[in-house]
């Protein structure tokens, strides 16, 4: 459209032709209309697709329109898109067209003699189309020619860009340079004033060390002596590790879908309390680690001493939310005497 009102300012008469340039191939004379689309009407008479010399489409068309006035504001539709394209679009002047014709308009009684002759009447429309081909021909070449001037002057400009972005990306790394080398040369000499400064000061005296803390986790396991009660006796021992087997408990069976979801606080909490109301447990915490399932299907309860996971065995079939839940000994369970004697061979 801006070219199109440049040229009328110079004074060169518009044709009722425009040039269309980068359709799909695959386009038809209906697409065309649908391209030029707009309230009111543009009147397209009429739609002429060029073609290479394998006969495949060019992408490239003529379209003729009703006066220039309807050309003009098809030109508004300029670098508009096509089927996911840029169509591109150019006019030409009536006077170039009229001499790449070489004819005079005919008159009524050529068109009857044409419209007897079909083979005449074809060659006639080539020939008008092929005159308006060139006249279009040579605008683009205009075109083309301005647009080649205006990519030119763009490379010019880049290049121009690019050189002063590297002399500033050489400016920059010699900078750099220069303060990583002053950076080096004052840590250097700072380390060489520290250790001139340990050389000229006396040795501090040796530190004293702290005892270590004993930690009971290598000590022989506590066999109780004969004639005293083994679990009361494993019960005091200062090695949990020995009875750990021993104090634990498998829950089975726990109820699904809660709302909120079960959690270890509130299975201790019920854990707990039926211990101590059955006066199983005479704590009232006896639950020293729990642990669910992710399923939430099942869990693992450790309590303080042998005879309170003794006595949990009479919970067994207790219901918790409505469902009864088994309670019993998890599958590596060994008695405290077997245990005893197994951590004392493996700690002699």
């Amino acid at each position: 459209q801006g070219r199109a009102t440049k040229n009328l300012s110079h004074g060169d008469t518009m044709s009722k032709v425009i040039k269309m340039r980068g359709l799909p191939f695959r386009a038809s004379p209906d697409d065309i209309r649908a391209f030029f689309s707009t309230e009111p009407p543009i009147q397209l008479v009429n739609v002429t697709f060029e073609t290479l010399p394998d006969g495949r489409p060019s992408g490239e068309a003529l379209a003729e329109f009703v006066n220039e006035v309807e050309a003009e504001r098809a030109m508004k539709f300029d670098r508009s898109s096509m089927g996911g394209r840029y169509v591109e679009l150019m006019r030409a002047g009536r006077t170039t067209i009229s001499a790449g014709a070489g004819a005079q308009p005919m008159d009524s009684a050529q068109l009857a003699a044409l419209a007897e002759d079909p083979i005449a009447a074809a060659a006639a429309a080539a020939a008008h189309a092929a005159a308006i081909k060139a006249t279009v021909d040579q605008g683009g070449g205009r075109e083309r020619d301005r647009d080649s001037g205006r990519s030119d002057r763009d490379k010019e400009r880049r290049r121009s860009r690019s050189r002063d972005r590297r002399d500033r990306d050489k400016d920059r790394g010699s900078n750099r340079d220069k303060d990583r080398g002053s950076d080096r040369d004052k840590k250097r000499s700072r380390s060489r004033d520290r250790e001139r400064e340990r050389k000229r000061s006396k040795s501090p005296p040796p530190r004293e060390r702290k005892p270590k803390k004993k930690s009971n986790w290598d000590a022989p396991p506590e066999i109780p002596p004969e004639g005293l009660d083994g679990v009361a006796a494993l019960d005091g021992s200062a090695n949990p590790a020995v009875t750990y087997k021993a104090r634990r408990i498998y829950i089975g069976n726990l109820p699904q879908n809660l709302e909120p979801p079960l959690t270890d606080v509130s299975l201790r909490e019920f854990f707990d309390q039926a211990m101590f109301q059955a006066g199983l447990s005479k704590k009232a915490e006896c639950c020293s680690d729990v642990w669910i399932s992710a399923e939430k299907n099942f869990a693992f309860v450790e309590v303080h001493t042998i005879e309170e996971a003794n006595n949990a065995m009479n919970l067994d079939g207790i219901t918790f939310f409505g469902v009864p839940i088994r309670i019993s000994r998890p599958h590596d369970y060994v008695t405290p005497a077997a245990g005893a004697m197994a951590a004392a061979r493996a700690n002699p």
